[in-house]
């Protein structure tokens, strides 16, 4: 097992499953800093699952805020679709 952290984002990884944890408080630099470390570990090859999206979601709904994707591809789309995300977030090109 191997644990990373920087300042409000950890990371956890136990073979090919990475697991990024947030800090208590969400703001652009700490959404920034996950979303990187969401990516890296994908171009590394380790499925992040939505658990992380889902602990987002959850958390901006309490604080009255909306979530939005920007520039999401196709696959991606569908993949929220799938997961019901779609009612919860906004999707914007």
């Amino acid at each position: 097992m191997i644990i990373e952290r920087d300042l409000d984002v950890s990371v956890r990884t136990e073979g090919e499953t990475a697991t990024v944890f947030a800090g208590d408080y969400l703001n652009k630099l700490t959404g920034e800093k996950i979303e990187l470390e969401c990516k890296r570990q994908l171009d590394a090859g380790n499925s992040i699952g939505v658990s992380i999206l889902l602990g987002v979601i959850d958390s901006a709904s309490t604080a009255g805020a909306r979530v939005v994707f920007s520039d999401v591809n196709e696959d991606t789309v569908q993949l929220f679709e799938m997961l019901g995300l779609t009612s919860h977030v906004t999707l914007q090109n």
